[in-house]
């Protein structure tokens, strides 16, 4: 068997299983968001080491779309969206590996996240609170979840001896 599709779907399991908590955590929602958020990133990291790009885009396309289905993201025109933030940090994190993932992955990132997510609401013509609270969620706190993700992956890698 296919190490690198193995690996890369244990990632996927592991994303889609902590994405799934949300549902019965008790926690506020600001805090899961760091949490799976977090976690989730640091598998889509670990997913291009470890395995393929190819793969890791298979995941980063899975895994907003699974949220959508599970009622996590507002609305399906978000699922391009943050198909290519994740993306663009999976893209970043195949090429570097060095202070240069730190900085473009996550903040090319939040920015796809937040432009898209502006675009998103502009094309909806929706606005209000529920934007206003999109529009941040898309915003900062992607920043710190794909810098927190990185530095687990980093951790994981090196605690487990995979890294290539």
């Amino acid at each position: 068997m296919n190490k690198e599709l193995t690996r890369a779907a244990l990632l996927l399991t592991v994303a889609l299983v902590i994405q799934a908590l949300r549902v019965i955590l008790p926690l506020p929602g600001l805090v899961t968001m760091f949490i799976i958020g977090s976690v989730v990133n640091m598998c889509l990291v670990l997913t291009v080491w470890l395995s393929k790009v190819q793969y890791a885009l298979l995941s980063c396309a899975i895994l907003p779309l699974l949220a959508y289905l599970q009622g996590q993201l507002a609305f399906l025109p978000m699922w391009p969206v943050v198909f290519a933030g994740n993306a663009i940090l999976v893209l970043v994190a195949a090429k570097r590996q060095d202070w240069r993932l730190w900085v473009f992955g996550p903040v090319l990132k939040t920015v796809v996240l937040w432009a898209g997510t502006g675009l998103v609401l502009q094309l909806l013509q929706l606005n209000g609170i529920l934007a206003k609270l999109m529009l941040t969620m898309m915003s900062w706190p992607q920043l710190v979840t794909a810098l927190t993700g990185i530095g687990l992956a980093k951790l994981a890698a090196r605690r487990t001896g995979l890294h290539r």
